[in-house]
């Protein structure tokens, strides 16, 4: 057997520009066919976090159609401070219903205070490290299962009681730059305390907003509490991504009715539920694009594959028949040729999985592997074992 595979070896070595485009293919082909599966499991997921997320109550966000100088007026004019609190307090302190907002951006950090920040995962500009935080309260806590590794969650006290320090929440992959206890600055000068490291890969979905649940491991979290609030923009912001959880529709129409009462939002209303069914047929559009491509890759690599290697028979079909009469058997050929799809299989591999680096696509990836080898061996051994000794020896006289 190791003869056999040190002559598939020698084979591929003869026919490096043929194997070079091999490889592409069968690299391309593994690439597509895990993307397509992790489709699969993403819009799988999806449909699932969803109908957990609204098992109990349904859960509705806003549309907001305000006109520009509206906001711009509730943004920029101290007077409507009042007027925003009003509301926020009405969304996220109602007896009759629960809310919790999904707002997030990057906060701008002075990186002095980060430990060998690496900047293939956070952004560093000069001397300011940008990190994208979230604020969240005990519903986003319970809602989306949000466990810590280390240290401990926001208290009650921390979500109503403005403090000079700001405790947060890091990340899983954060905690190579910081610890529990260190504090950090940012460019305006307020700081910030660590109290507690997420667990590894907690996630959340923004459905309204992507069609991607968003990896929380190099983010902040930060208690939602008005009083830190800065500026009305924070309270716009937070406002206009609220997720009301009520089991009525009713109680979301009063939110309209009191923002139009205080002159603030314009707004109209969607279901999540009504919104899994639009993102659904989106993702389903997608997975028959990639479906398609793949198709065409597969169709084109295993004709390219199965061309390859009957030229390859054909061009050693008299060296093949020596070998026998030297004690080979078709066993022993058919060895040499599916041994020249090993070495790139095992290239193929280590590309897709140095690209992906999830240990659920390195199993996928072996297990296409070994049916795909299978499946390119089969027409190039059948056509081997159906040539008769005699024409071996005579092929070199054609």
């Amino acid at each position: 057997m190791m003869s056999q595979f040190l002559l598939s070896l020698s084979d591929i070595w003869r026919k490096k520009g043929t194997t070079f485009i091999l490889l592409i293919q069968l690299s391309m082909l593994l690439i597509i066919i895990n993307l397509v599966m992790l489709s699969f499991n993403d819009l799988n997921r999806m449909k699932e976090e969803v109908q957990r997320l609204n098992s109990s109550e349904e859960i509705y966000s806003f549309m907001d159609f305000t006109d520009e100088t509206q906001i711009n007026e509730l943004l920029n004019e101290e007077s409507r401070v009042k007027d925003l609190t009003d509301l926020y307090d009405y969304i996220f302190s109602n007896n009759d219903f629960q809310a919790f907002s999904l707002y997030s951006a990057t906060k701008p950090f002075d990186s002095a205070t980060l430990q060998n920040i690496d900047v293939n995962n956070i952004t560093v500009i000069q001397n300011t490290a940008l990190i994208k935080f979230i604020y969240t309260n005990e519903l986003f806590i319970n809602y989306f299962h949000i466990a810590v590794e280390q240290g401990k969650l926001f208290s009650d006290v921390e979500y109503t009681k403005k403090t000079e320090i700001i405790p947060i929440v890091i990340g899983n992959k954060l905690q190579n730059y910081l610890q529990i206890g260190q504090r950090i600055t940012d460019i305006s000068g307020q700081q910030y305390e660590v109290i507690g490291i997420l667990k590894e890969k907690t996630n959340y979905i923004d459905i309204m907003s992507s069609r991607e649940f968003e990896s929380l491991d190099y983010m902040i979290m930060l208690p939602q509490n008005k009083h830190n609030f800065v500026s009305n923009t924070y309270l716009d912001s937070i406002i206009n991504k609220a997720y009301v959880v009520s089991d009525s529709e009713s109680n979301v129409e009063k939110i309209i009715k009191y923002a139009a009462s205080l002159d603030t939002y314009s707004f109209a209303y969607k279901s999540m539920l009504q919104q899994l069914d639009v993102v659904v047929r989106d993702k389903e559009k997608w997975i028959q694009m990639q479906l398609l491509l793949l198709s065409l890759v597969i169709i084109f690599t295993f004709i390219s594959v199965t061309v390859s290697y009957l030229q390859f028979i054909e061009k050693h079909i008299y060296e093949f028949g020596i070998h026998i009469l030297s004690g080979a058997t078709i066993k022993d050929l058919a060895l040499r040729i599916c041994f020249q799809l090993i070495p790139l299989f095992l290239i193929s591999d280590v590309i897709v999985i140095s690209i992906f680096r999830e240990f659920a696509v390195a199993k996928n990836t072996l297990g296409i592997t070994i049916i795909l080898g299978i499946a390119l061996c089969i027409i190039p051994v059948t056509k081997i074992s159906l040539i008769k000794m005699t024409s071996m020896l005579r092929w070199k006289n054609r």
